[in-house]
């Protein structure tokens, strides 16, 4: 199973979001050494898009109450790839990162100045466009949920994860409630029901919980000397999301949801019996 298939519903608008991030650092001559040279670097290798795939799988999976158009839905889409790149440039500040995605880090490559004032630039570039065209409720979330994240980060810094239940707040705070915020934004999107956006945002964070324990396991990057099975917990959470959204409409783009979890679980899981 390949992401491209279980994206196809979505390619089109996917596409879009691709050339449209491109274009946003080409954007007046104050910005251009920044841009050619800082932020293109970054955005050099691209990642897998799973941000604004949530955000449009779910605004179209579900029957709509407030019509919206591929234009919103696609700068929907945009904002949220563009929020994450910002967290991973300061991330990788924090972290003293040298490398991201196979390449050098922007704090590596040029300084740890110009990388702060990149993300910095990169979130006023993302809330600059959901402040035009969007229901109001959209950009009151994903500013709640950056907030989040930073408490997370600072909550985090330089203490010891000592129990599981900490590290899947953890989790929540810094990654799990991103992705469920954006299969909410993209649910407010459409206006649909109550029911189906709680299911959706449901979907997200088990989705999130999931894919970072994948991650930190095959990584190594946090210390789970935990006295449990990692795989099979973040399984066990992938599970979590599949049964959230089971009382929606079988469409494509509901498919596509569940087709993430199946993508996430069979090369992961895969990965963990190759290096037992």
């Amino acid at each position: 199973m390949e992401l491209i298939h279980i994206f196809h519903p979505i390619s089109l608008e996917l596409s879009r979001v691709r050339e449209t991030l491109k274009l946003q650092f080409c954007l007046g001559d104050f910005v251009k050494h920044l841009s050619v040279d800082v932020v293109g670097h970054f955005f050099h290798a691209s990642g897998k898009q799973l941000r604004p795939a949530l955000v449009l799988l779910s605004a179209n999976g579900v029957p709509r109450k407030r019509e919206f158009t591929t234009e919103q839905s696609i700068e929907l889409a945009l904002a949220v790839e563009l929020i994450h790149s910002a967290s991973l440039i300061h991330d990788d500040v924090v972290d003293d990162a040298k490398v991201r995605r196979g390449r050098s880090t922007i704090n590596e490559v040029f300084n740890t100045k110009l990388a702060v004032l990149s993300g910095d630039y990169i979130f006023a570039r993302a809330f600059s466009i959901l402040s035009k065209d969007m229901p109001k409720n959209i950009p009151r979330m994903l500013s709640d949920c950056v907030e989040r994240m930073c408490c997370g980060e600072i909550n985090a810094y330089g203490k010891t994860v000592d129990s599981f239940s900490e590290y899947i707040q953890l989790i929540e705070d810094k990654t799990a409630g991103f992705m469920s915020a954006c299969c909410q934004c993209g649910a407010e999107l459409a206006g649909i029901d109550s029911g189906s956006f709680e299911a959706l945002g449901h979907f997200g964070l088990n989705f999130g919980i999931s894919y970072q324990l994948f991650d930190d396991y095959t990584d190594q990057d946090v210390d789970l000397s935990f006295d449990l099975d990692i795989v099979d917990k973040a399984v066990a959470y992938a599970e979590h999301a599949r049964e959230s959204i089971a009382s929606l409409k079988e469409t494509p783009y509901k498919r596509g949801l569940e087709g993430l979890l199946d993508y996430l679980i069979e090369k992961n899981v895969k990965a963990s019996i190759a290096n037992f």
